[in-house]
Parts: structure tokens; C-alpha cells; sequence
């Protein structure tokens, strides 16, 4: 299933149709703003430009949609599930740690944000 990407508002539309690229102007005014610093105590800030944080698209295993006006669901796990379900898949050899936590909540936020 393909999401649809917001847009503006239309008040807020470019009268181009381009978007403004504002990451390199606000990553020279950080370096500016810290230039002192950077100069005095550089060992201590390393500046990265629009760190990625995935090698890849973020992707949720499996994303199950419970339908607004549908039966009840009888399978137990079904009892619990909200509008929007996120499952993701876990090895049985692998341990369940803190990060698989955070990494979960992380897409549940994102998910919400589109």
C-alpha cells in the first residue's frame, strides 16, 4: 500500500512549485553560530550534514488496518488491536532488548506523523 504524500497547504505553496531548500542555509548558520567554539574546542562537536539514519527506507514488517465498521475479530490477538497495528518480526534467536522497544515506538511516531 502506497502512501500519499502530504502536501502544503496551498497558502503556503511555493508560487514556483519549488520548495525552498533551507537545510544548507541552517547548517552554515549553525557552524557560524559555533565558529567560536569550533575554533577554540574542536575535538569536543562534530558538525554532519543531514546525518541518514537508515541505509534504507524505514519499513514496518507488517502494518494490519483494522477496518472501521468490521465484525468483531474472535482470534485473541485480534481482541487487542487498535485502528493501526504495528507488527514486527523478531528471530527467536534474537533477545528482545530496549532498542527493538524504542525502534518500534520510533516507527509508531513516524507512522502517526504522515
Amino acid at each position: 500500500m502506497k502512501q500519499k504524500r502530504k502536501q502544503l497547504p496551498e497558502k503556503q505553496q511555493p508560487a514556483d512549485g519549488k520548495l525552498l531548500q533551507w537545510h544548507p542555509a541552517f547548517y552554515a548558520d549553525l557552524q557560524i553560530e559555533f565558529r567560536e567554539l569550533l575554533n577554540r574546542e574542536k575535538e569536543k562537536l562534530k558538525f554532519e550534514r543531514e546525518y541518514l539514519l537508515s541505509s534504507k527506507p524505514m519499513a514496518i514488517d507488517v502494518l494490519i488496518i483494522k477496518k472501521k465498521n468490521a465484525e468483531p475479530i474472535h482470534k485473541n490477538i485480534g481482541k487487542i488491536f487498535r485502528q493501526y497495528n504495528i507488527i514486527e518480526y523478531k528471530s527467536p534467536s534474537d533477545s528482545l532488548s530496549v532498542d527493538d522497544f524504542y525502534k518500534v515506538y520510533g516507527y509508531t511516531n513516524s507512522f502517526r506523523g504522515l
